[in-house]
């Protein structure tokens, strides 16, 4: 009886169906995993190689303002004389405008800078160019915070070897490089990062998000939607090219690219459902 059951036409085809079934979903669902780890990549190659583009971009304004703030330091004679001109101040002050009239012309055609400064830790004086900033709240907090960093500066402080994000009120953070410039004199640059934010539509996403990330992998400017407590793991995982970060819910494909000469890390949010 057993024997006919094996053998009954029924049997035949349900071994024949799951023999033919079973594989074929596993190749489909193979294939499906394929195509859309495929189609991540490819969005997530194209929009690093955006990245890369603006980020050396960005790197290429930033060594120029560099290498601009070392020839003042070098170069410029009335750096050099207000060191002498504390007790002279009529002189000391026009020895301040004219520094600051060097810092105007080179940047009246270029503002990839928000602002340039001096400070004499000797007079405990700043003196910078003119800030953007209609908040007074935030206009003081500005001017505080570059007090503080060059207070607290020694030689070998990393302010001196590339342009560091700093936060400087309520979540709100600035690119700052410093000089020395001999005998107490500092000079320096502020970019505030909400200004370097990468521009949207070379995003390959409508709905994409940008931002900076800092070394511990937390947003650093603002990119709605996406949660600036939780750290992004950096360049971890199988695909260390892309990772697949999940915030408030929804999917997104976090593609990341450290800015070279700065403590900050470009990145870019697409939505996992876009592609």
């Amino acid at each position: 009886m057993r024997s006919n059951i094996k053998q009954s036409l029924r049997f035949k085809l349900i071994i024949g169906f799951v023999v033919i079934t079973v594989p074929l979903v596993g190749l489909m669902l193979y294939n499906n995993y394929y195509a859309s780890n495929t189609i991540r990549e490819q969005v997530a190659e194209s929009n690093k190689n955006s990245m890369i583009l603006y980020s050396q971009q960005i790197e290429a304004a930033l060594n120029k303002e560099t290498n601009f703030l070392y020839n003042v330091a070098v170069e410029d004679p009335n750096l050099a004389a207000l060191p002498g001109l504390l007790d002279d101040p009529v002189d000391y002050y026009l020895a301040k405008a004219n520094i600051l009239n060097t810092f105007t012309r080179y940047h009246r055609f270029d503002n990839s800078v928000d602002l340039q400064f001096v400070y004499s830790l000797r007079n405990r004086d700043l003196f910078t160019t003119p800030i953007k900033e209609k908040s007074y709240e935030r206009l003081n907090a500005i001017k505080s915070t570059i007090e503080r960093i060059v207070k607290e500066a020694k030689p070998n402080n990393d302010f001196f070897r590339e342009w560091r994000a700093v936060e400087y009120n309520n979540g709100k953070y600035a690119l700052i490089r410093l000089v020395n410039a001999g005998d107490d004199l500092y000079l320096g640059a502020l970019i505030e990062l909400e200004n370097l934010v990468i521009p949207l539509d070379i995003i390959q996403s409508e709905e994409g998000l940008v931002g900076f990330l800092n070394q511990q992998g937390q947003l650093i400017t603002s990119a709605d939607a996406i949660d600036s407590s939780q750290p992004i793991s950096l360049g971890s995982g199988p695909n260390a090219g892309y990772q697949v970060v999940k915030q408030n819910g929804r999917k997104y494909i976090a593609v990341t690219n450290q800015v070279q000469g700065t403590d900050v890390i470009l990145s870019v949010f697409v939505p996992k459902s876009k592609c």
